[in-house]
């Protein structure tokens, strides 16, 4: 099982240190930057694509590592969370997919 990248995750934590919120500096990176990073930490087998698996997986570590409520990594709401990323529903998201989530992400919360 892959684990969060460690570099971003020390990345966040000098922003959060020099008073930067964690959110400023994800919003400096680019939406395909964004994605490429969600991919190479979600997609186990390195084919490409990410499955509903293989974010169960990541959404697993990723709620366990952050210590949030171990209901966000439910089936149910990971499904549904899986939904919103793949954007054909054919059970496979690709890298033009996530960069389609990421940028839909960042206009919803802008």
């Amino acid at each position: 099982m892959k684990t969060i990248d460690k570099a971003m995750l020390t990345g966040l934590a000098i922003a959060m240190a020099s008073g930067l919120p964690a959110t400023a500096q994800a919003q400096q990176r680019s939406a395909e930057d964004a994605a490429e990073w969600r991919m190479q930490n979600m997609d186990e087998n390195e084919d490409g694509v990410v499955t509903l698996d293989e974010f169960q997986t990541y959404r697993t570590a990723w709620v366990a590592e952050n210590g949030h409520p171990e209901q966000w990594a439910s089936e149910q709401n990971t499904a549904r969370a899986f939904g919103r990323m793949d954007g054909n529903s054919d059970g496979s998201v690709t890298m033009e997919e996530m960069v389609a989530h990421v940028t839909a992400q960042r206009e919803r919360n802008s």
